[in-house]
């Protein structure tokens, strides 16, 4: 019975010696179409955001006229035959003063629904961004700690490194980096076949670890059994 342990115990040292090697390996899981989905996402609500802001901007320029169309408007009591600026009798006038001041005070009011879309789509860009640095960042976690990984993420290139942390507030940068990663992702496609056959391999380990201990433990059985 002993030698047949033996043989047993040997047998699964074999069959082990690969799975052991990987047990204290973490690979972080990652695609190429998961960083391309992320940049895509990414450049797309970084438009819609360069649009908020630039439309907020205005906004708020024009929040500056405020006072006087409010001033026109409380005029029209006192004043309803001519432009209480330039006396110009309304019949003359290309645009009534009264009626645009009503219009510009009715758009101005709008500018805090404009500034919770805004706030609410700047959230929502700067997820975007956390994702795209977590993808980055657990990329170069896997260069850094799995040998056969850092040779095929060339030196000197962005994803090389870890990533930057980026702001809105230095949008080149933005721009910049990301055009730069989507133009590398195509190279590294070794890099992602690599990852996911060592995934594969991790999860061929768990199952052959606990195939392994049943074997054990059925002869443990058996054993008490004599």
């Amino acid at each position: 019975m002993d030698a047949e342990l033996l043989k047993l115990d040997e047998a699964i040292q074999a069959t082990n010696a690969d799975t052991l090697s990987l047990s204290s390996v973490t690979v972080h899981s990652h695609t190429q179409q998961d960083f391309e989905t992320a940049i895509q996402t990414l450049e797309s609500n970084l438009q819609k955001f360069d649009e908020l802001n630039t439309a907020l901007i205005a906004a708020k320029t024009d929040l500056s006229f405020s006072n006087l169309y409010t001033a026109i408007q409380e005029l029209q009591t006192t004043v309803t035959d001519s432009c209480p600026a330039c006396d110009t009798p309304l019949a003359s006038v290309t645009k009534n003063p009264f009626t645009k001041a009503a219009e510009e005070l009715a758009k101005l009011q709008g500018i805090k629904e404009q500034e919770a879309e805004f706030i609410a789509h700047k959230t929502l860009v700067e997820q975007n961004l956390k994702s795209l640095e977590s993808l980055h960042n657990y990329l170069n976690l896997n260069r850094t700690t799995i040998t056969i990984l850092n040779g095929l993420i060339p030196s000197g290139t962005p994803l090389h490194t870890a990533s930057p942390q980026y702001s809105l507030s230095d949008r080149n940068q933005i721009d910049t980096t990301v055009s730069a990663i989507r133009t590398q992702l195509s190279t590294i496609s070794n890099y992602f076949n690599e990852v996911d056959s060592l995934q594969q391999r991790q999860s061929h380990k768990q199952i052959t670890i606990n195939a392994n201990n049943e074997k054990v433990s059925e002869f443990n059985r058996k054993k008490k059994g004599c």
